[in-house]
């Protein structure tokens, strides 16, 4: 790096007079993206950088931090100012319906409050005095719209974690929003690479959704670590890559499959974003998986986590198989703790899907938008939610999608609170029918849905204005025995519970194509997005009782 000798003296209160010193400039870095797309430029995330690099004392952060070093009882700092998309104080209510609410941070925080740990966020330039006595850095996916890393700021916190802090530190995809040039410092400062990709997949059982290559199941790789202790799956929705430098002492942790590879970014492909996603096709120069998407390792006395998807730990994903662990083992290791967690406990709510995973899935198939319906009143009643296809759960509420094809069937059924998606064209619904001592047939078309019970108390505005009878048409199957009625259609069951179960006998109700997308707001669309929203926090309502 280029030092610059400046003449004077810095007035650091030394008894006896004044220490002359020398500037350290940062470094510069040519710009990945040229020309600069238009709305890019006109939307601010260029702003960066005009603020970025700057001068720096090289020595002043050591010094500082011998006289005040990280403590693992200090308080866990979370960036504000280079970082201001899905905060740690964000979450799902109710009626909330934005993108950051759905993949706010709040839930994935939980387990810190819990354990007495102090979130502080901070607003100004990292500098040794605001980080001396912190246990940790938390810095969540930055954007090129807020502050640039001043090179004073990239040597204080490389000091802090050397001198026995922790940093959790969030990428994500194809450079969006100029993340990874603006951390470009900070990362070759860890020892680590942010590539310009999104990982991506191939094949059901890597997948989230049939419809995307991007929405994928990642695994842990050969090296056992902390981090991801207790972690056999996560879930990606559009994440990134990252590579440890070869004389790092970081390790990959966890990765996309030998399918998979690592997709390039095309700042072009549309004109109003700063997403840079690429073509999400595998093409002959981009490189085959498996990449690593989690990072971890020491770093001097200190630890560094790097987590490649910011959704991951939202409101809508942190709850699927093994994120919420991940991201509390990713936290308490990095303060050099333990966080407590407890999934898919007694006081929970567990989704069962199949190996495609329905509760994440964007196709019409799918159950994506009811099962943000689930995540809302998970917040509403103070249930923890998770979705698993595979593990096993205590949960007292559980949900059967579909392609749930379980061993433990029949005890899953047996829980206090249990509503079943049947759909005949699944092994997972036929089992549960089954289980009942049920036969069916298919079904004719019948029209206006009418509940037989009173609508929940929820402050959401599909409510505000609720029909005697649901506009909706239905091909409810047949049931030899219709047990409570809880809706039906024209005289037709729709709704019934059996033995204790609540079986959901027209799973079109629920489906993406009548819920519409996961962010539309239901009451502005039609009356039949409406219907199923109603429907939707109707029959799940009864998973989430209420205290």
């Amino acid at each position: 790096m280029k030092r610059l000798a400046i003449g004077g003296v810095v007035g650091l209160g030394l008894v006896g007079g004044a220490l002359a010193t020398q500037l350290e400039s940062g470094p510069t870095y040519e710009p990945w993206i040229d020309p600069l797309p238009e709305y890019a430029v006109s939307a601010g995330y260029w702003d960066f950088r005009d603020t970025e690099g700057g001068l720096a004392i090289p020595w002043w952060p050591d010094t500082w931090f011998g006289w005040d070093p990280p403590r693992g009882d200090g308080p866990l700092l979370i960036d504000r100012r280079h970082a201001t998309k899905q905060l740690e104080t964000d979450s799902l209510t109710i009626d909330a319906y934005s993108y950051d609410s759905q993949h706010g941070l709040h839930r994935a925080f939980e387990p810190a409050r819990v354990s007495g740990v102090r979130l502080q966020p901070v607003w100004e330039p990292w500098t040794p005095g605001a980080l001396g006595g912190a246990s940790a850095v938390f810095i969540n996916l930055v954007s090129g719209d807020n502050p640039g890393f001043r090179h004073s700021e990239v040597l204080a916190l490389e000091s802090f974690v050397r001198h026995g802090g922790g940093l959790v530190l969030i990428t994500d995809h194809t450079n969006c929003y100029f993340h990874a040039e603006m951390l470009q410092e900070l990362s070759d400062a860890f020892g680590f690479d942010i590539w310009p990709n999104t990982a991506s997949d191939r094949g059901d059982g890597n997948r989230l959704s049939p419809r995307s290559v991007a929405w994928i199941r990642v695994r842990p790789s050969e090296v056992e670590h902390p981090v991801t202790r207790d972690v056999d799956i996560a879930g990606w929705m559009n994440g990134g890559v990252v590579k440890p430098h070869d004389d790092s002492e970081l390790d990959g942790l966890m990765q996309n499959s030998a399918e998979g590879w690592a997709d390039l970014l095309d700042p072009y492909k549309k004109a109003e974003s700063s997403g840079f996603t690429g073509n999400l096709k595998w093409d002959d120069d981009e490189l085959a998986g498996p990449h690593s998407v989690v990072l971890a390792g020491r770093h001097g006395q200190g630890r560094v986590v790097v987590l490649a998807d910011q959704n991951a730990w939202g409101s809508t994903l942190v709850g699927y198989e093994d994120n919420s662990r991940l991201f509390a083992n990713a936290l308490g290791w990095a303060m050099g703790t333990d966080l407590d967690l407890e999934v898919r406990g007694p006081r929970s709510v567990t989704v069962v899907g199949g190996n495609r995973s329905l509760c994440t899935s964007a196709a019409d198939y799918g159950f994506r938008t009811m099962s943000v319906q689930v995540q809302r009143l998970s917040e509403e009643r103070s249930y923890p939610e998770f979705c698993t296809a595979d593990a096993a759960t205590d949960s007292q509420g559980v949900l059967l999608l579909p392609e749930a094809e379980r061993a433990d069937l029949v005890e899953l059924l047996d829980r206090d609170h249990v509503l079943a998606v049947i759909d005949p064209e699944h092994a997972g619904s036929l089992a549960v029918l089954e289980q009942l001592g049920l036969s069916w047939e298919a079904g004719e078309p019948v029209s206006g849905l009418t509940w037989h019970e009173p609508h929940p108390e929820l402050r959401n505005p599909v409510f505000d204005e609720v029909p005697a009878e649901e506009p909706v048409t239905l091909s409810p199957i047949r049931l030899d025995r219709a047990g409570t009625v809880i809706a039906s259609a024209q005289g037709v069951p729709v709704v019934v519970e059996i033995d204790g179960v609540r079986l959901l006998l027209a799973p079109e109700l629920l489906a993406n194509a009548a819920m519409g997308g996961e962010r539309e707001r239901p009451w502005q669309e039609s009356p039949e997005r409406a219907t199923a929203h109603r429907a939707a926090f109707h029959l799940l309502d009864g998973l989430f009782p209420a205290p």
